[in-house]
């Protein structure tokens, strides 16, 4: 988990490079609102380097210790966390939303909407240590602070309309 996270920051960052964005990962953010099926839509290179082999860094680097089947665990696990940050919705039964620091549809929504940032699949350790998602948490400020206006506007309106009720 921590090897693929490293290498897919790495991998994922170096793709949005303006010298290669346009020739490689545009395809992939051709989706600015993320959908299920745009998980693995991506250049050939980006599916080999990006995908593929940053899914394997960790099974390669244990070697012969991997069993077959935590392979296959593996695998699987990663098909379903990249579906899941696709799908544009917060289940509140994810296991990966249990992970400390874990990354969220939301955060990896925030990053095919806005295009910046939000490099990882699994934690925000990269992002936070080298600031690649110091506009996701500044939306996300200004988000908490309107929704706290909001509820406040909706309190204050309710005790106008109790205070007319009563007399």
């Amino acid at each position: 988990l921590l090897a693929d996270d490293f290498f897919f920051y790495w991998v994922h960052r170096t793709l949005h490079h303006p010298k290669l964005y346009p020739y490689i990962h545009k395809r992939h953010h051709e989706f600015n609102i993320t959908i299920t099926m745009a998980a693995e839509y991506s250049h050939n290179f980006e599916f080999i380097f990006g995908n593929v082999l940053c899914t394997l860094s960790g099974v390669k680097i244990l070697g012969s210790k991997v069993h077959a089947v935590s392979y296959f665990v593996w695998g699987t696990y990663k098909i379903i966390q990249s579906c899941e940050s696709h799908t544009g919705y917060e289940f509140s039964f994810s296991p990966f939303a249990l992970l400390p620091n874990g990354v969220t549809s939301t955060y990896h929504n925030y990053h095919h909407y806005q295009n910046v940032g939000n490099f990882q699949p699994s934690f925000m350790f990269w992002d936070t240590l080298f600031g690649t998602n110091r506009s996701y948490k500044k939306y996300m400020e200004l988000l908490k602070k309107d929704e706290e206006r909001e509820a406040k506007m909706k309190r204050a309106k309710e005790k106008q309309k109790d205070r007319k009720s009563v007399v």
